[in-house]
């Protein structure tokens, strides 16, 4: 079995804006402490009002991405970031 790659959380960032589209997959630490698995895309336009959101997410080190399992778009910090997944291939978030 291969080891999984460790990354900084700054490649983690650009690996997953790379990605242009294609389904990923992310660990990270909510808010409340607890982890969530996420699989997700980027440049999802599906229900956008044009209205925008009520604040800026980089200000709060957060990225929107589509939620494939939740059917809707959710907020990744990317701050607690650990784990991404991209082509198959796993990379831990070393921070």
């Amino acid at each position: 079995m291969a080891r999984t790659k460790r990354i900084t959380l700054e490649h983690a960032e650009s690996l997953i804006k790379s990605t242009r589209g294609a389904i990923f997959g992310v660990e990270f630490i909510k808010a409340d402490g607890s982890r969530r698995a996420m699989t997700c895309r980027l440049g999802v336009r599906k229900g956008l009002t044009g209205k925008g959101q009520a604040f800026d997410p980089s200000e709060h080190d957060l990225l929107t991405v589509f939620s494939m399992g939740d059917n809707g778009y959710r907020n990744i910090r990317l701050n607690a970031l650990r784990r991404v997944t991209v082509a198959g291939q796993a990379f831990a978030v070393v921070l």
